[in-house]
């Protein structure tokens, strides 16, 4: 028992949400049941693993339990087997799932789960489960449509298309509001980017009001078609195909590379970043503005590759996962996504031990697919009919993903929904600002605490 507990508690820590200690439980109304189930499985050296099995398996005796309740036929309950867990959590139902206790016995490590049935929609979330529910804080309306947010200092910078507002990121009060006119423009740290005609200029956003533009630099740019901050070095594409990187803080231009204006640019890791390009080049440039590796996929990338540790994660538009050594560009593994078709919008993101691709089809439904980090193994899977926001919130014990007029909460393991919310109107963004999540809908913003 002490050495499984020196096993998993990372997850443990995400799922028990309670005290650890028998419960007893049994089925109870049309609408709500409770129950308590056993999950086993053989003990094995992937301690992880065997947990993960063991839980799947009790949570697929609850599922068939529930079935049994409702008087379904025992082939019914056969043909489950062939399903996963968010297919059988959507036809029978799961509000919220709690380990009470674990042991091993008989070389076999078992587990035991409450579980809650019914629809999570009508019951309240329990204090410590995994279905609790966001809670608006605040919200405001701004002038015009929403492009990002930052963080400056204490406070939120808002951009919409043509000016910024500064407001208390824990009440949505107004501190200032700018009209700049310009667009493109961005905001990071103390420092808030416009871009002119010819000039790309950039301002203290302790000293910007609405009488005082003096810029802290500029660079003559006319020819610039688009522009990303990494790192505090922001990097510009020009018309001619020449990128260029110039120091965030005070303008300094700190090398120049020829591409092609086609480029696409996307963080590489603490010292370097990645230029990738429609016919499958991937260009690795350290600090200095030298390309350090340079590799030739077999079709161009379908996203742009997410950087962890030392690791870089490239997902292919013929459907393939390439992973490769992020200082030197050499294949470290393979693996096929089982994606068919052009993707409209995508992100990949990692984490401890997972692989997230969150994407659009070409017929603007959205989908997850997760991966295991190691052997590209698909852990779980989701698709809904309406687009997805491209942008995954990932916190401890479980991930966001925004829809189109919802945003919901599955958790990590087997991506189970433990929550959802219903918005006002298109979700347009997510963002996490420490443990509050940033809702943007068009020119509106949403405040939830979590």
């Amino acid at each position: 028992m002490i050495g499984r507990k020196k096993l998993i508690p990372a997850i443990l820590c995400l799922l028990i949400g309670g005290a650890i200690g028998e419960v007893q439980g049994a089925l109870s109304g049309p609408v709500s049941r409770e129950l308590v189930v056993i999950g086993s499985a053989a003990s094995g050296p992937d301690q992880t693993q065997v947990y993960r099995e063991a839980l799947e398996n009790g949570l697929r005796r609850a599922f068939a339990l529930a079935r049994q309740t409702v008087t379904e036929s025992a082939l019914a309950v056969e043909l489950d087997q062939d399903k996963d867990l968010v297919t059988l959590q959507r036809e029978v139902g799961l509000v919220d799932f709690r380990v009470t206790r674990y042991w091993t016995e008989n070389n076999q490590f078992r587990i035991e789960l409450k579980i809650w049935l019914g629809d999570s929609r009508t019951q309240p979330p329990r204090p410590g489960g995994l279905s609790r529910q966001p809670r608006l804080a605040w919200s405001r309306e701004t002038a015009d449509r929403i492009e990002a947010l930052s963080k400056y200092n204490h406070n939120l910078v808002v951009n919409t298309r043509q000016s910024l507002e500064i407001i208390n990121p824990k009440t949505g009060g107004l501190k200032r509001r700018i009209k700049t006119g310009f667009k493109p423009h961005l905001a990071s740290g103390d420092r808030y980017l416009v871009k002119n005609l010819q000039y790309l200029k950039v301002y203290s956003l302790e000293l910007l009001n609405i009488y005082s533009f003096t810029d802290i630099w500029a660079q003559k740019l006319p020819d610039l078609i688009k522009y990303q901050l990494i790192n505090d070095v922001l990097y510009v594409v020009e018309q001619i195909g020449t990128v260029r990187a110039f120091n965030w803080h005070d303008g300094r231009e700190l090398w120049q590379l020829p591409a092609i204006t086609q480029v696409e640019i996307a963080p590489g890791g603490k010292d370097q970043v990645l230029l990738f390009f429609p016919g499958g080049e991937l260009w690795a440039v350290n600090l200095q503005g030298q390309k350090t590796w340079v590799k030739k996929f077999e079709s161009s990338l379908a996203a742009p590759p997410a950087a962890a540790k030392e690791d870089l994660f490239c997902l292919l538009e013929d459907g393939g996962f390439q992973v490769v050594a992020a200082n030197t560009g050499v294949n470290i593994a393979a693996w096929d996504a089982g994606i068919s078709g052009k993707l409209a919008q995508a992100e990949l993101s990692v984490g401890d031990n997972e692989v997230y691709l969150l994407y659009n089809d070409a017929s603007n439904r959205g989908h997850l697919r997760v991966f295991h980090r190691w052997t590209g193994r698909l852990l779980w899977s989701v698709d809904w009919e309406e687009a997805v926001v491209p942008k995954l919130i990932q916190l401890q014990d479980t991930v966001v993903v925004g829809l189109s007029g919802a945003f919901e909460a599955r958790e990590r393991l087997f991506g189970l929904k433990v929550w959802e919310e219903r918005a006002v109107g298109r979700i347009t963004g997510l963002y996490l600002n420490e443990s509050d999540l940033l809702v943007i809908s068009g020119n509106r913003l949403y405040s939830y605490q979590l």
